[in-house]
């Protein structure tokens, strides 16, 4: 039994020698602290008999309206906690009734690079989240989106079609996912000084969803490769997910949706043929290119 429930206790066997039944679910916390530590609504009980006297955890009693408020004893009250922590540890305050799943999703990169510092802050936060529920009684489903298709993966790709050749993490000398970023920042590089490449990134990116054997394989190798540097980065971090999705695999529903809504005229084109969100309040919304292809929110 937890201290405040020891608390609760003592208020049902104050109140009953006052000559009122009550339950433990009756007793509230009151919105402000210097109201009490815990409360009683009297409004469908009535007041007691006889004057509640302390005992117990309750140091104080009070009357405010139509509540009685009880105040605890502090003293005893850290001394039964400090007593409870001593004897039950790392399980202190966890909780045996059984909730249901939660599904808590973190991390979720972007396969054309390594995880950064946003990324990491993420996985401690999606862990200790997930760990929180446990204690609760809840199964946390843990999950992460990997966002492993489109413009900026495009970017990696191009780079490494261009000038790779037969480069490899091996042969860099570097860490798989650190190697395919490599690429990514080339082209940030490049297209300031290149223009054309961008046309160039398009089209690749069309070929790539036109099912294009030879984009394909080459977006499998480097996605292969950043997924394994995730990997190792996971592992040293403790994170693993009981759910894995990626982005390539359900594209194609939200650009089902998008075509749909087209149709239905939920969703109109702009004067450059992309189809767009037309909202009140916020800036339109560009959910499908012009030339077909996907961005993330598709």
């Amino acid at each position: 039994m937890t201290p405040i429930n020891k608390a609760k206790g003592d208020i049902v066997n104050i109140l009953k020698k006052a000559g009122v039944r009550i339950k433990v679910e009756d007793i509230i916390t009151p919105p402000n602290p210097k109201m009490g530590d815990l409360s009683l609504p009297c409004f469908k009980i009535g007041r007691p008999k006889t004057t509640p006297q302390p005992s117990g955890l309750i140091a104080k009693i009070d009357t405010i309206g139509q509540y009685l408020n009880f105040f605890l004893d502090k003293i005893k009250l850290a001394e039964l906690t400090l007593k409870q922590i001593s004897k039950e540890k790392q399980r202190y305050g966890d909780s045996t009734k059984k909730q249901k799943k939660v599904y808590v999703e973190y991390v979720s990169p972007n396969t054309n690079k390594p995880l950064h510092l946003g990324h990491l802050r993420n996985g401690f936060l999606g862990e200790t989240i997930s760990n929180l529920f446990e204690t609760q009684g809840c199964k946390p489903v843990r999950g992460v989106l990997n966002n492993d298709r489109g413009m900026g993966i495009s970017k990696s790709m191009l780079m490494y079609e261009k000038y790779g050749k037969n480069d490899s993490p091996k042969k860099s000398r570097l860490k798989s996912d650190h190697f395919v970023g490599k690429y990514y920042v080339m082209y940030n590089k490049k297209s300031k000084k290149n223009k054309k490449l961008e046309k160039e990134l398009h089209e690749l990116l069309v070929r790539w969803e036109d099912g294009d054997k030879k984009t394909l394989a080459l977006w499998k190798k480097m996605n292969d490769w950043a997924q394994e540097g995730y990997k190792e980065t996971y592992k040293k971090l403790g994170i693993k997910f009981d759910k894995k999705y990626f982005e390539s695999a359900i594209y194609k529903e939200g650009r089902k949706i998008v075509e749909n809504g087209l149709k239905k005229k939920i969703f109109k084109k702009d004067k450059d043929e992309n189809v767009i969100a037309k909202f009140k309040k916020l800036p339109d919304r560009v959910v499908l290119r012009a030339d077909g292809t996907a961005i993330y929110v598709t």
